[in-house]
């Protein structure tokens, strides 16, 4: 989740290609996951729905302007989908 919001901010031009990679590379470093594998594209959609961030039915992301600075509770038209591939 934490670097499809990333990637996320990146499309949108609010962050860095640069960063953006510093964000992936960090989580793979770690062993983190980066994407979501053998997953229907509703049922992310559906996950998504239940974050904790979002409020009266809207989905809701905080995204990075730069590493350690993040705008919250962000609803992005259209975004659901773009996040989720």
């Amino acid at each position: 989740g934490m670097v499809a919001e990333a990637k996320l901010a990146k499309e949108i031009d609010l962050l860095s290609h640069e960063e953006f990679e510093i964000i992936k590379q960090s989580f793979i470093h770690a062993g983190l996951p980066i994407s979501v594998e053998n997953m229907e594209m509703n049922e992310i959609i559906k996950r998504m729905k239940k974050d904790k961030k979002n409020v009266g039915g809207a989905i809701n992301f905080t995204l990075v302007k730069t590493i350690g600075e993040a705008l919250c509770d962000q609803q992005i038209v259209g975004a659901t989908r773009s996040v989720a591939r």
